[in-house]
């Protein structure tokens, strides 16, 4: 059964982990607060963050505005994007994930939990159930991951 919920996300410059889905509209009664609201059905843990306008350094995805009553304030709420970078084999970290593609046998998606090394240039990328990722790969390849 789906339903539309609220939830508030504090004006505070912090990002605001809400489980959610889609959502439907944003607006704010209150100066301090913006409002969400998003359907029920398919929920996920999702970051949220309120930036002003002309607030510098505004990161994530566009979600929507809202105007505080009166209209001296106006609110914008952005989505958390996981960044990809490019790092070295022996720098990756635990929740990296994999978004390098080097063939079929490369594990796409695959989420790292550490590299063990195999004397000084080599090691072996592991998951979280103690399976081998990549074996056998230098330490300073680089590899995609999307980091949190």
């Amino acid at each position: 059964m789906t339903a539309v919920y609220r939830h508030e996300v504090p004006v505070d410059d912090g990002w605001h982990e809400l489980h959610t889905g889609q959502i439907l509209h944003v607006a704010s009664r209150h100066i301090d607060t913006v409002e969400v609201w998003a359907l029920s059905d398919d929920p996920t843990f999702r970051k949220f963050r309120v930036f002003g306008t002309g607030q510098p350094d505004v990161t994530g995805t566009y979600v929507g505005t809202a105007i505080v009553p009166g209209g001296a304030l106006v609110w914008h709420l952005f989505e958390w994007t996981p960044s990809v970078i490019t790092v070295k084999v022996c720098d990756l970290r635990r929740g990296d994930v994999i978004t390098t593609n080097n063939g079929p046998d490369w594990p796409y998606g695959a989420e790292v939990d550490h590299v063990r090394q195999l004397g000084s240039e080599y090691g072996n990328v592991w998951d979280r159930n103690g399976h081998t990722l990549i074996e056998r790969i230098p330490l300073d390849a680089t590899v995609k991951v999307r980091r949190s």
